[in-house]
């Protein structure tokens, strides 16, 4: 067995990485043809084996000694995976340059074998990622994420021992969630709870490395920020981490494992909205029948139209009462346009919110404990019930409880307090909301 000393230090810089390296030195050097040392500074070499990245140049160094200057060859056999120069010999102590072949996948091995006065050693090159960091550096569309992780100087952190579970945004959905908040790339990069949002999507420590394979259908996650856990749904190999879809899963390197997703994930917590009034339509538009969850209020059509604070956008659910069916809740997309027509035809509302409603198993004990920090539950109410969603609930009673999920991929419950049955001006339903903000 061979004796690989060596120390590194990773330092992040924007377009990668500089590596430091010093290699031990033996209390004595081995005489020349005793024995062939390797190390590099471009990983960690673990065994016989060092991962290396598809498309990678490694340096590796070779010596019989310090004072020998025999020559030493290496060859490969599977110069597909790991190419080395068509002059393949180096002087022993210098450095050969191989090349780890792009198009190789993540897994695949080749052996270099350095020769030297008959004395053979091998060293394994897997392709793949030293790090959580490497992989996400490797991956172009995972270059805003990695922004992100050096501007909450989370870089080195990850580099670290690990095991590191993390689920990784990509770039457009970190687009998308600029457009949702509002705000540029620089601003989000500024946040003040970068870091918490980033740590979210990192597995707590005792977890370790999680393969797609290990999470089961509606598993709470705890993660590294602490406060908030994350919900997995698994339905075949189709994988989900609240509302976000596992794209690319079980990308594994020396500290763990990354998962590509398809949203950012942002710790939430739960808003409670009590006795929340809507009063069934008028026909001269002025009742107060449409919810926004975001903020707990009750608007009325022609607010909506004036678009004072409030636009169509800001809608999830109105209130209506029907001859047959009687005490319902509709998002805008599915609201009857016999009561009240928001389309262009009618109110002409610019958006018109697709929220679903299913129904959910929760006691009211289990809704009572719902706490702020329990957006996951929120989120599990609604994912575990494989019954299809629908845009209309029908014939409400009091005491019931219905989950909902909203365009925004907010998760609330519906608690129905009251009904006071009829139209008009003195029909009403009082109910009570708590919802992921």
């Amino acid at each position: 067995m061979k004796k690989v000393l060596y120390s590194f230090l990773w330092l992040a810089t924007v377009g990668g990485f500089l590596f430091l390296t010093s290699c031990g030195e033996d209390s004595e050097d081995p005489a020349p043809g005793g024995s062939i040392t390797l190390s590099t500074a471009d990983g960690a070499i673990s065994g016989d084996t060092l991962l290396a990245a598809p498309g990678a140049e490694v340096k590796i160094a070779a010596s019989l000694g310090a004072t020998s200057t025999e020559t030493i060859s290496v060859v490969t056999n599977n110069s597909s995976v790991v190419s080395v120069p068509s002059t393949n010999t180096i002087t022993s102590g210098d450095t050969i340059t191989v090349t780890i072949g792009a198009s190789a996948s993540l897994g695949d091995e080749a052996t270099l074998t350095f020769s030297a006065d008959g004395i053979n050693e091998q060293l394994i090159i897997e392709v793949g990622f030293n790090t959580v960091v490497d992989a996400a550096l490797a991956t172009p569309n995972l270059s805003i994420l990695v922004a992100a992780l050096q501007e909450a100087e989370l870089v080195t952190t990850l580099q670290g021992g690990g095991p590191f579970t993390v689920f990784a945004p990509t770039d457009a959905a970190f687009t998308a969630l600029l457009t949702q908040l509002g705000v540029t790339a620089e601003e989000l990069l500024a946040r003040d709870d970068l870091e918490d949002i980033l740590l979210y999507h990192v597995v707590a420590a005792e977890a370790g490395a999680v393969l797609s394979g290990d999470l089961t259908d509606n598993q709470i996650i705890a993660t590294r920020n602490g406060d908030f856990d994350l919900l997995a749904s698994v339905d075949g190999s189709t994988v989900m981490i609240n509302g976000a879809t596992v794209v690319t899963p079980d990308i594994t390197t020396g500290n763990g494992v990354v998962h590509i997703i398809d949203e950012v994930l942002l710790p939430q917590t739960v808003a409670e909205y009590e006795a929340v009034l809507l009063e069934a339509p008028l026909g001269d538009r002025t009742s107060k029948t449409f919810f926004n969850s975001k903020n707990g209020m009750t608007y009325t059509v022609q607010e909506v139209i004036d678009g004072n604070d409030i636009s169509s956008a800001d809608i999830d659910f109105g209130y209506y009462y029907g001859q047959t069916n009687e005490a319902s809740i509709a998002s805008p997309n599915d609201y009857p346009t016999n009561i009240q027509d928001l389309t262009s035809s009618g109110a002409n509302w610019s958006a018109l919110n697709a929220t679903t409603f299913r129904t959910t198993n929760l006691t009211l004990d289990d809704f009572n404990a719902i706490g702020a920090a329990d957006a996951a539950r929120l989120v599990q109410e609604y994912e575990v019930v494989t019954e299809d969603p629908t845009g209309e609930i029908n014939n409400l009673a009091a005491g019931e409880l219905y989950s909902f999920r909203t365009v925004d991929n907010r998760y609330g419950i519906i608690r129905i307090l009251e009904i006071t049955p009829g139209d008009g001006a003195n029909g009403e339903i009082e109910i009570e909301v708590k919802v992921t903000n």
